[in-house]
């Protein structure tokens, strides 16, 4: 419970003037005069005054006082963000180039969203898709159209099988109606998993533990360039091929391949270079007369399978952020401190404002748009962009300066960002028929004049990213969870936590366990932690793989204390099993009841979902007979449990006592025996026995 915030502010004027001429008599004895016409009392006053505005503001703090505070624990107040969409193109016109810049929008609607970069449009259809041997390709034509992301709209690219590494089955194959491009020219296909939102903060996170990792080993080593540092972009364990057929007897790469989608795992984009010679069919392939280019497995494996939604040619990022026509010319400066210029459209991109500020020496566009005036100096050619005004306004000469009178004041921006721009699937479907479009791809395509009907425009799923501005208290909520959030592992429950947020890697859970060395666990051993993780898949004994465990080693390594020995190790399974009789009540049928109690007992010991918490049953911890007892008590038409025994796969006969395990083992539901009766007579107590035992 935190403590209560203290009235700063709890004296007033007349208190203070009181307070003042009380102390007269013992400070000034000399002093007499008490009235209002003394100059004495009259100093009294301005300075009461003077003391109950300071002590009002201790009370409130400014919001410049605020951020500035903010900025010391490293937090900025975030401004509005862009949503981001993958819109997909094709043409009667292909093969022709898209320029960044094009802008598009929604039916008969403005235009909301901008390409962020250049498309290489393909004149190639995309015919099939054969995953493993499965032909997915209309799961693949809908899967954007399942909102809740549900399995009937997924398909596994590689199988079913996580482990494939290499098999001629476990390979995904995209066949189109025509070779690709032009040699030589860029193509881009995008792939979508079974979740895209979860993929874009994984993204992020990824590429925020890479960018730390680089930083940290250019500090270390800054004559070593590229730094050794994996690529987020690689699977932690996976490594794929993209191939096509052109001909002879076997398949060859594709050249230039950026794959984003770490091995198929993660939402993103493929971009290769468009290969010279493409044949049709190819050794293997599911069709002869299509054009296939292919993924396959080549080295590593995978924890859990990995899960497509859909995959398609010609995708390109649009930003909800679109170029104005032309600048806006805001009129002629007075030379005045605060001036203020409303602006003709909202909402604007923050960041994107350029102002031209054109005087008798000519354009001046060297003055900065701020989002407030803390970090303004006198001298600063600042202008303070206010979103809820939708207007700029100049310094005052304390903080930047005036613009100067008499100049031709134009400003060039952005519309859009804010939550307004995640738009649902399939809402960007047509091309601005603007005159700037129509330049834009001009200048792209040798002159050549666009005709928009033959374009066709999809935006297979929502738009994701944009955010409205950060309120302040948002932004003193938002430096607590930093402050008080454990960035190093420094405790049990650090390692724990950190072990489960590792990007990238499907952690379900983790225990850290202290002065633990796994090749000797029997000894005590300083300084050492180990930490046992457990993947997230559906498997009844989920085990990580060798690349898994290094990779939360890697993880942790990095927020470790320096002296502190860290080991991330795989849990082991101890077999569990329960032997018992279930008496029935009448008219219970003992295969269904016995089938219950055994389902029960699966759920309960399961190492994802089981324990009293739903959360998987506790590493380390042991099975207590009398949670089994009320487990079994509570099977549908269990009037009494009698006769139970635990014991391990191991043992020879059933255990009367608990069920200790290892530290760093989890329980695993075995063959359970299970006896049925009827209703019991009532049994003679016989008080010599604790409890009864087989």
């Amino acid at each position: 419970m935190p403590l209560p915030k203290p009235a700063l502010d709890n004296r007033d004027f007349d208190q203070l003037v009181a307070e003042g001429t009380a102390r007269l008599p013992r400070l000034a004895p000399a002093w007499t005069n008490y009235n209002k016409s003394d100059p004495g009392i009259t100093l009294l006053e301005l300075l009461a005054a003077r003391t109950e505005s300071s002590i009002y503001r201790l009370d409130r703090t400014p919001p410049a006082l605020i951020r500035s505070f903010l900025r010391l624990t490293g937090i900025e107040q975030l401004r509005a963000q862009c949503a981001e969409a993958i819109v997909t193109v094709s043409s009667l016109d292909a093969p022709q180039i898209l320029p960044a810049g094009i802008q598009i929008g929604t039916d008969g609607t403005a235009a909301l969203f901008q390409l962020s970069e250049d498309l290489h449009v393909s004149a190639a259809r995309l015919m099939s898709v054969v995953a493993a041997g499965v032909d997915v390709t209309v799961l693949n034509a809908t899967g954007s159209d399942n909102p809740s992301w549900q399995a009937p709209s997924n398909f596994a690219p590689f199988g079913e099988d996580p482990t494939l590494s290499g098999s001629a089955d476990g390979v995904l194959y995209l066949g189109f109606d025509q070779p690709l491009n032009a040699p030589g020219s860029p193509i881009t296909l995008y792939a979508w998993t079974a979740d895209p939102a979860n993929d874009w903060s994984v993204r992020f996170a990824l590429i925020a533990e890479y960018s730390a990792m680089v930083a940290e080993a250019l500090a270390c080593c800054p004559s070593v360039s590229p730094p050794p540092v994996p690529d987020w972009r690689l699977h932690y364990s996976a490594r794929t091929v993209w191939e096509y057929f052109g001909g002879g007897t076997g398949w060859s790469p594709l050249a230039d391949v950026e794959d984003a989608t770490r091995a198929l795992s993660l939402s993103g984009a493929i971009g290769f270079t468009a290969p010279a010679v493409m044949q049709a069919g190819g050794p293997g392939a599911p069709n002869a007369t299509q054009y296939f280019v292919r993924c396959r497995v080549i080295a590593g494996s995978y924890q859990c399978v990995p899960l497509l939604s859909r995959i398609a040619l010609n995708a390109v990022t649009a930003l909800n952020a679109v170029d104005l026509t032309q600048p806006q010319l805001l009129g002629t400066s007075q030379g005045h401190a605060s001036e203020v210029y409303t602006l003709d459209s909202s909402p604007v991109v923050p960041g994107s404002t350029r102002l031209t500020v054109t005087t008798a020496s000519g354009p001046d566009t060297s003055w900065q748009e701020m989002p407030n005036w803390d970090l303004s100096g006198p001298h600063d050619k600042h202008y303070l962009l206010d979103r809820n005004l939708n207007a700029i306004s100049s310094g005052n000469g304390a903080a930047a300066l005036p613009f100067p009178a008499g100049a031709q004041l134009s400003l060039n921006y952005q519309l859009g960002s804010g939550i307004a721009g995640n738009i649902s699937a399939h809402s960007l479907v047509e091309f601005s028929p603007s005159a700037r479009n129509v330049t834009l791809y001009q200048a792209a395509n040798g002159g050549l004049v666009p005709n928009w009907a033959n374009w066709r425009l999809d935006q297979p799923f929502e738009a994701l990213g944009g955010a409205d501005d950060e309120s302040l208290a948002a932004s003193e909520t938002r430096a607590n969870d930093v402050v008080f959030a454990a960035s190093r592992a420094v405790t049990l429950a650090d390692f724990t936590r950190l072990g489960r947020e590792v990007p990238g890697i499907p952690v379900a859970r983790a225990q850290a366990l202290t002065d633990y060395y796994p090749e000797l666990p029997c000894f005590p051993a300083a300084g050492s932690v180990t930490v046992v993780v457990v993947p997230q898949c559906c498997d009844t004994r989920p085990i990580p793989s060798a690349d898994f465990l290094a990779a939360v080693a890697r993880y942790l390594k990095r927020r470790r204390t320096l002296t502190t020995e860290v080991h991330v190790i795989a849990p082991c399974y101890m077999t569990v099993v329960v032997s018992a009789t279930l008496n029935l009540d009448s008219g219970v049928d003992p295969a269904a009841a016995r089938a219950a109690a055994i389902l029960a007992l699966n759920n309960f010991l399961d190492p994802l979902t089981g324990g009293a918490d739903g959360t998987g049953w506790p590493i380390g911890r042991a099975i207590y007979r009398a949670e089994i007892m009320a487990l079994l008590a509570k099977a549908p038409g269990v009037l009494t449990v009698t006769g139970l025994g635990l014991a391990f796969d191991t043992d020879s006969a059933p255990r009367c006592g608990n069920l200790p395990l290892c530290p760093e083992c989890l329980a695993l539901s075995g063959s359970h025996v299970l006896m049925t009766s009827g209703r019991p007579t009532a049994p003679i107590i016989d008080r010599s026995k604790p409890h009864e035992c087989p």
